[in-house]
């Protein structure tokens, strides 16, 4: 393909502003007043929309964690045992809580598992500290 004069050579950048401002428009549609039809505005307000987003992913983690403890403590004092109790017990018969099975790296332990006991294998299991 030739081009024969330099005017379609070179692109216009024209739509490409275009649909960059409608797609940050597009994120700014359910807000309240100018900010979702004024650019400037609809700038700053999706900004720091996606700021909180991180954050509350951060946020929902932790929540989540603090309810999956609230939940065993509360089974583990159904049966007569406080949950650092039962937490203990967990590590020390080498057994890691279903949070922490697969990518859990907080610290390893020299106890053997317990299938793994008879063999003499090797040891240094992942153990999770932070429960």
């Amino acid at each position: 393909m030739v081009f024969l004069t330099l005017s379609c050579w070179i692109r216009s950048r024209g739509p490409d502003r275009y649909w960059k401002v409608q797609e940050l428009l597009k994120h700014a549609r359910h807000f309240r007043g100018r900010k979702n039809r004024c650019y400037k505005l609809a700038v700053r307000a999706v900004r720091r929309a996606f700021v909180y987003a991180t954050k509350s992913r951060r946020l929902k983690k932790r929540n989540m964690r603090t309810l999956w403890i609230t939940r065993i403590a509360a089974a583990s004092r159904e049966h007569g045992m406080k949950y650092p109790i039962l937490m203990h017990n967990l590590m020390k018969r080498s057994a890691q809580p279903t949070c922490c099975q697969r990518t859990c790296r907080h610290r390893t332990s020299d106890v053997p598992l317990p299938h793994e006991a008879g063999e003499g294998s090797a040891t240094g299991r992942l153990l999770c500290s932070v429960g």
